[in-house]
C-alpha cells in the first residue's frame, strides 16, 4: 500500500503541464492549430493537475462545483469540432502521467482500494471524463440542430431565387464551411405518401456520405415544397458527370417509390435556383415515366416541352395515334420500330413474328393515321406523341 508521505506529493505542476501539453498537441486529431491554438490547451491542463493533487491532499472526492472547468472544456472542444473521443484521451493522459509520476519511487503495488491515493485519483479523472461527455454532447447535438436549421435555411433560399449579395454569401461560408463560388448541381427527391421517415433519412445519410466521398463535394440538404433538394457543391477536382452522381443514387438505395431529378450545373450557389427548379421538374418526369426513377434534366427536355404545353401536346398525340387505341399489336409494333431505328428485321425478331407481319402492320399504321413509320420525320412525331401518353399514364 502506498505510503502516507505520498499524500503530501506536490510535483512541479507548471513543468507537468508543459509535459503533458506537448505529449497531446499534434498527437490527437483535433489537438492541432487546425482546430485551435496551443496556449488554449494549457488553463484546462493546469486545472486539471491542481483538482486532482487537492483531491488526494485532501482525501476528498470533487464536488459537482469543482467539476466546472471539465464541463467547460467539453462545451468549448465541441464548438471546435474536437473529436470527443480525443478530449477525453487528453483528459486521461494527465491521469496517466499523473499517476506514473506518483509512483514512479515505490515498488509496491499499486492500491485500489475505496479512499486510497489510486482510487481518488482515478476516481477524480473518471468524474471529470464524465463530465466531459455530457457537455460535449450536449453543446454538439444543440451545434448540430442549429447547422442543419441554417442549412436547411440556405437551400431554401436558393432554390427561391432571392439575390445574395457578398456579406450574406460569406456569412454562409463562414456557418456551413462551403465554398460559395464553386459549381452546384442540385438533385431533388420526392418521396411517396406515407414513406418511413426513418428510412428517409437513412438514404439521405447514405447519399451525402457517398457524395462527399466519392465526389469529394460539400453537401447540403433542406426540404422545398413535397421535395428535399441536395445542393452538391464542388471542390476542387471533383467530378460532377452523369455517371459519378447516379452512381453516388444508386449507392444510397433510395426506398422504393421515390422519384430523383438533377438539374444542371450552377457556376455558383449564387445562380443555383434555376439547377433547383430543373431538379424537381425533372424528379417529377421520373416519377411517371416508365423508363426508371432517376431522370437528368437534359435527358427529359422534350418532357419538358410537352407538359409546358398540355393542349398542344394532347392534340399531338391525338392526331399522329390516330385509330391505335385499339390495336395493341400495331402500337407495340410502333414502339419496337421506334426502339430499333425502323429496321424491320430486328422488329420481327424482337416481336418474334415474321417480317411480312411487320411490313403489313406498319403499312396498316399508315393507313389508319395517316403517317408513315418508315418516314423519319412521321416517326419523330409519332414517338413524341408516344411519350407524352406515357406521361400522362
Amino acid at each position: 500500500m502506498v505510503s502516507e508521505s505520498k499524500l503530501n506529493y506536490t510535483p512541479d505542476v507548471e513543468a507537468m503541464t508543459t509535459l503533458i501539453v506537448e505529449k497531446v498537441w499534434n498527437e490527437y486529431p483535433g489537438y492541432s492549430s487546425e482546430y485551435f491554438q496551443q496556449a488554449d490547451l494549457i488553463p484546462s491542463t493546469r486545472a486539471n493537475l491542481n483538482l486532482a493533487l487537492r483531491v488526494l491532499r485532501d482525501g476528498k472526492l470533487p464536488t459537482y462545483e469543482d467539476l466546472s472547468h471539465a464541463r467547460s472544456v467539453g462545451s468549448i472542444r465541441a464548438r471546435q469540432l474536437v473529436p470527443l473521443e480525443s478530449v477525453i484521451q487528453a483528459f486521461r493522459l494527465t491521469e496517466r502521467v499523473l499517476m506514473l509520476d506518483l509512483f514512479a519511487d515505490t515498488r509496491e503495488l499499486v492500491d485500489f482500494r475505496a479512499g486510497t491515493v489510486a482510487d481518488l485519483l482515478t476516481s477524480t479523472f473518471d468524474a471529470l471524463t464524465q463530465q466531459i461527455i455530457n457537455s460535449y454532447r450536449e453543446t454538439f447535438t444543440a451545434a448540430e440542430e442549429a447547422l442543419r436549421a441554417a442549412e436547411n435555411q440556405l437551400v431554401s433560399t436558393v432554390a427561391s431565387g432571392l439575390t445574395l449579395d457578398d456579406a450574406e454569401m460569406e456569412d454562409w461560408r463562414r456557418l456551413l464551411s462551403v465554398d460559395v463560388e464553386t459549381p452546384v448541381v442540385s438533385i431533388a427527391i420526392m418521396w411517396p405518401p406515407g414513406v418511413d421517415q426513418l428510412e428517409t433519412q437513412r438514404a439521405l445519410r447514405r447519399l451525402k456520405t457517398r457524395l462527399e466521398l466519392t465526389n469529394h463535394a460539400r453537401v447540403l440538404t433542406g426540404n422545398v415544397a413535397d421535395a428535399t433538394l441536395v445542393l452538391v457543391v464542388a471542390t476542387e477536382g471533383t467530378d460532377q458527370g452523369d455517371a459519378a452522381l447516379r452512381a453516388a443514387i444508386e449507392a444510397a438505395r433510395i426506398p422504393d417509390g421515390c422519384a430523383v431529378g438533377v438539374g444542371q450545373p450552377a457556376q455558383n450557389l449564387r445562380t443555383a435556383s434555376t439547377g433547383c427548379q430543373q431538379s424537381m421538374d425533372a424528379a417529377k418526369i421520373a416519377g411517371v415515366r416508365p423508363a426508371g426513377r432517376v431522370a437528368f434534366y437534359h435527358e427529359v427536355l422534350i418532357d419538358q416541352l410537352l407538359r409546358a404545353r398540355p393542349h398542344l401536346s394532347s392534340l399531338l398525340a391525338a392526331s399522329r395515334l390516330n385509330g391505335l387505341d385499339s390495336n395493341p399489336q400495331l402500337r407495340e409494333t410502333l414502339l419496337s420500330l421506334i426502339d430499333n431505328n425502323l429496321s424491320q428485321a430486328k422488329v420481327a425478331r424482337q416481336l418474334y413474328v415474321h417480317i411480312n407481319t411487320v411490313a403489313n402492320r406498319v403499312r396498316r399504321i399508315h393507313e389508319l393515321t395517316g403517317f408513315d413509320p418508315l418516314n423519319l420525320t412521321d416517326l419523330i412525331e409519332m414517338a413524341v406523341a408516344l411519350r407524352w401518353e406515357n406521361l400522362q399514364d
